[in-house]
């Protein structure tokens, strides 16, 4: 083998999201995703598109770690990708209807297995961020979309 044909032969590092082989079925017969493959660059935004049912928020959900593939793999810089390290934002909002906006934002942290204390001051941040000052005390169908 020349120095040419070896170097062609071992992989590339790749800093970026990586989708090899990735399948999913559901039961015996019904085939979601069949060997999908990607590679999104760091800092590249892509879109899926396809009509409802071919698979698109199978993906994403396997992506996310929502969802285990059936087979193929799913790697960011050479490494598997953790359950919950990757963020999801859903299609339709998933707030609590009837808490407050302080009370979602802080839902998380009434739960058992938080065992930090609340950093009021990321809290503020966050209401910033948001653009939701002085509206904390707002149900959810009390503001814009």
């Amino acid at each position: 083998m020349t120095s040419a044909s070896y170097s062609s032969a071992v992989a590339e590092p790749f800093e970026g999201l990586r989708i090899r082989g990735v399948a999913k079925t559901f039961g015996p017969d019904t085939a979601v995703l069949n060997e999908i493959d990607l590679d999104v660059h760091p800092g590249e935004l892509i879109s899926l598109v396809g009509s409802s049912g071919t698979g698109k928020s199978t993906l994403l959900r396997i992506i996310a770690g929502l969802e285990d593939p059936s087979a193929g793999r799913v790697t960011y810089a050479g490494q598997p990708l953790e359950r919950g390290s990757v963020g999801v934002v859903f299609q339709r909002p998933i707030l609590y209807p009837h808490l407050s906006v302080k009370d979602n934002i802080l839902f998380p942290t009434r739960l058992g297995a938080f065992s930090g204390g609340v950093d009021m001051d990321y809290y503020r941040e966050l209401l910033e961020a948001l653009k939701l000052e002085g509206l904390e005390s707002r149900k959810p169908s009390q503001l814009s979309g």
